[in-house]
């Protein structure tokens, strides 16, 4: 009998059927998430509740004019809009990859390239905060308007 409270491995076969199902999951999850922002619903609650802009404030709109081919006018918008997106994908890429090889998202910081996309995140929004003061002082045009 065994007396180890430790539950029995999972056998071979099942371990990569669980850790395709768990990125599978988190793929899900997070193209939810993206959905509102793709279909043009995303709406920011800093400005709906407080009539204020948040550090995000302006991303959307700033990839709208992207798309439209307007650099310029999306780089006044928000000019971290683009840098904000990519460590999104990032980290995206980053927790189903984790999700697919570890069998959870979290698992993402046993990896270095987990804690690079994890680092990543961290620099791009400190930045979006040093951005947003800066404009709330009347740095780059002022605040965005709400």
């Amino acid at each position: 009998m065994n007396s180890s409270t430790r539950p029995a491995a999972l056998p071979q076969k099942g371990r990569p059927a669980r850790a395709a199902r768990a990125a599978a999951l988190v793929a899900f999850a997070w193209g939810i998430a993206a959905l509102p922002f793709f279909l043009g619903a995303a709406r920011c609650p800093t400005a709906q509740l407080f009539h204020v802009p948040c550090p995000g404030c302006g991303m959307t709109r700033a990839f709208h004019l992207l798309a439209d081919g307007a650099l310029g006018a999306s780089l006044a918008m928000h000019a971290l809009a683009v840098p904000t997106a990519l460590c999104q994908a990032v980290l995206a890429i980053a927790t189903i990859a984790a999700a697919a090889r570890f069998g959870a998202p979290w698992a993402l910081f046993r990896a270095r390239w987990g804690r690079a996309a994890v680092a990543f995140v961290a620099v791009v929004l400190v930045a979006d905060v040093a951005y947003w003061i800066a404009r709330a002082l009347g740095a780059f045009g002022g605040p965005v308007p709400v």
